[in-house]
């Protein structure tokens, strides 16, 4: 069971689970999520086009119905555990979560060794914050986060999986709990940087700048143990406040960062970030060569146009300069899909400027007569 079935159906669903990685591409914009891996938008009735957990599911099913050994109720064969796991999990990233949810409390139900039934608990509850039961899933797993060990495997887990609940709830005094805790004890560097970075962010919004700066500076001294993306993003995050270094200074870092050929693939972010420096210390024409810079990058994201977009749109917007502001928010709705809610904001943020915009070409119309 363990090294020809189970073997061939955890290879099967990391192929998935790192096809699903690779494809997911964080909004450093907005808090990025604990998890990262696209499931939003999700559906019942349908199933990712992700290769891999088709036949995940399929040997996890295959070790249970050809090799359970269950007799007068105790199963005696401890790789069944391990099945339902993947067969749990396998559902989980395929979208299906009413069925990784049977498969889960199914496995909580039949007497799981320890760590299988910690893992098993886990991955319900983060099937339950899927499903838009977070009040569930706190009660069901905060008791289990407290209780576990620092040096439990499951500890990061558990208590990321609990602030990814939190976060949803709005509840950012207790995320910030729990994701710290996460961050302490991950062992993984890439998942550590990423807790980090969600703590700063969240200090950031309860305006806690100090321990935002704390948690930057964690990130920092992981240096290569941590992806790049994180090392950029937190140093971006550091010069734009800590208030206590010289603007000269900060200036000066950003550009050192520019110049290091291993952060060609991040010039984007950091010229959009030199941008938003010298527009806050008002000087105009320097802020706008670099968003310019941002905006000609060829590894420009679209969560950076988005953002140069709407910066320069509000730029020219408070200068008067109607006409141009609006043809940065005729850009911006290009962007978004015509049913979401963004586009609609936008939308109507384009269709209130276009009645400005209107008499601005009457007036200049009328000048230049």
């Amino acid at each position: 069971t363990k090294y020809n079935v189970l073997f061939n159906g955890k290879e099967a669903f990391s192929i998935g689970e790192g096809i699903l990685s690779e494809a997911f591409e964080d909004n450093f914009y907005e808090l990025i999520p604990v998890e990262p891996i696209n499931l939003r938008g999700e559906s019942i009735d349908e199933t990712t086009i992700v290769p891999g957990f088709d036949r995940a599911e399929e040997k996890a099913v295959k070790a249970i119905q050809k090799h359970s050994i269950k007799i007068d109720e105790v199963q005696y064969n401890r790789q069944i555990d391990e099945a339902y796991l993947l067969l749990g999990k396998a559902r989980y990233f395929d979208r299906r979560f009413f069925p990784a949810l049977e498969a889960f409390n199914f496995l909580l139900e039949t007497g799981a060794k320890q760590s299988n039934y910690v893992e098993g608990k886990v991955w319900r509850e983060k099937t339950n914050i899927r499903l838009r039961n977070e009040e569930l899933a706190i009660e069901n797993l905060r008791p289990l986060a407290r209780a576990l060990l620092t040096k439990n495997k499951f500890y990061p887990i558990a208590n990321a999986t609990l602030a990814e609940a939190f976060i949803n709830l709005k509840q950012m005094d207790s995320a910030t709990f729990y994701i710290k805790r996460a961050a302490m004890e991950e062992p993984k560097r890439k998942n550590k940087a990423r807790y980090l970075f969600i703590t700063g962010q969240l200090f950031e919004s309860l305006e806690k700048k100090d321990s935002a700066d704390w948690a930057y500076k964690e990130i920092l001294d992981l240096k290569r143990r941590a992806p790049r993306k994180f090392i950029v993003q937190a140093k971006i995050k550091q010069s734009m406040t800590d208030r206590s270094v010289a603007f000269e200074d900060r200036i000066r870092d950003l550009q050192k960062m520019l110049n290091n050929y291993e952060n060609q693939a991040f010039e984007h972010v950091i010229n959009r970030a030199l941008a938003e420096l010298y527009l806050e210390k008002q000087e105009d024409s320097l802020a706008l060569l670099y968003y310019d810079r941002s905006l000609e990058s060829p590894s420009l994201d679209s969560y950076t146009r988005i953002a140069n977009y709407e910066d320069l749109a509000n730029f020219h917007f408070e200068k008067g300069a109607y006409l141009t502001s609006g043809g940065f928010l005729d850009n911006l709705l290009r962007l978004f899909d015509e049913g979401s809610v963004a586009h609609k904001k936008m939308k109507r943020k384009r269709d209130n400027l276009g009645e400005v915009i209107s008499y601005e070409e009457t007036v200049q119309l009328t000048d230049s007569i």
